[in-house]
């Protein structure tokens, strides 16, 4: 948001993500979110294309 603030002062912030995994660090929340997953802080999840070039997510131990 930092980076914003060198432009001028917003009158709002749109915050938008493709995957809200909860568990929180700021005390801001997305207005958008195209999903929602509560998934255990020590999986990782990534997005990437399958053979065919459509998005698919996997879930990966973050050791």
């Amino acid at each position: 948001m930092n980076e914003l603030f060198d432009y001028g002062r917003p009158a709002s912030i749109t915050l938008a993500v493709l995957v809200n995994r909860g568990g929180r660090e700021l005390p801001i929340c997305p207005q958008v979110t195209a999903l929602e997953l509560d998934i255990p802080a020590q999986q990782k999840l990534q997005l990437s294309r399958d053979a065919t070039r459509r998005l698919q997510f996997t879930l990966e131990d973050h050791a």
